[in-house]
């Protein structure tokens, strides 16, 4: 059912995040640590791109299980019996992807309770590493859901360059069945985040919607949040255009999905 369907510019972008490629000359412990706490299909990648166009570190989603293996081999961090050692992997890690004293992050529920093993405690202590966090999250979770299966069946989360976007063809009885699933898991992941909002000063969050991050000056704002919370000073570094930003795919389809479900469950 399910096909593998990702660009050439998105595979070359995985394999560029992994490689040292953005390695920091600086190799030094950053001053300033943040990390994004962001449901799945909410614009993340646009965000983490943009904060990294910025020079507000390199934030990408180390603790991803795939991302987190290749750089990890990459910096010598795993164990004899192929387990990362997350502690040594964190310290180069930081040390290698600090940009202008800070270090950034991007991580998903899914990926907090795997590297945490699902332990509360666990969790919060990775999380206090960090000075600031921004959390994202979608309105919309039913249009939420939609993306979210539609990535999970054609393997492609993202569109950069002259990507062309794949279409879902698969009937409404499996699609919605999919969506379904998905639409209660993302309630449950974004259930888990928030109850552990508590281990930050209500200060140090910034809370971002996936329908406001197009408005005029929510990136500006920002990263301009970070930075003087990192105590860079009033001139931001020159932006960096080689980050490049993902392309919003088209909803259309979404859209029309979403209306055939809602009908499907008697919802108009």
């Amino acid at each position: 059912m399910e096909s593998p369907g990702r660009g050439k510019n998105e595979l070359l972008r995985i394999d560029e995040m992994c490689s040292e490629r953005w390695d920091s000359p600086e190799n030094q412990a950053p001053r300033f640590r943040y990390i994004v706490l962001s449901g799945e299909r909410t614009r993340s990648g646009l965000l983490c791109d943009y904060l990294g166009q910025r020079g507000t570190g390199i934030p990408i989603e180390y603790f991803h299980l795939q991302y987190m293996e290749r750089i990890a081999k990459r910096l010598g961090c795993l164990l004899p019996d192929g387990r990362i050692d997350v502690p040594r992997y964190m310290e180069l890690l930081e040390s290698k992807r600090t940009r202008n004293g800070i270090f950034g992050t991007k991580v998903q529920p899914t990926q907090l309770l795997n590297v945490s093993n699902e332990d509360r405690t666990k969790a919060t202590a990775i999380l206090r590493r960090f000075d600031r966090a921004i959390l994202l999250r979608r309105r919309d979770k039913v249009l939420q859901a939609i993306s979210l299966a539609r990535a999970h069946l054609t393997d492609q989360w993202h569109i950069y360059g002259d990507d062309a976007a794949k279409s879902v063809s698969v009937d409404d009885e499996v699609l919605f069945g999919m969506i379904g699933v998905r639409l209660s898991r993302l309630r449950e992941d974004e259930h888990y985040v928030t109850s552990l909002l508590s281990v930050f000063d209500p200060s140090s969050v910034r809370a971002l919607w996936y329908e406001d991050l197009s408005s005029s000056g929510v990136l500006e704002a920002t990263v301009q949040w970070l930075w003087d919370a990192a105590g860079g000073g009033a001139t931001l570094p020159e932006l960096d255009r080689a980050h490049t930003l993902p392309t919003k795919m088209d909803e259309s389809e979404a859209h029309n999905i979403k209306a055939r479900f809602l009908s499907a469950v008697g919802i108009n």
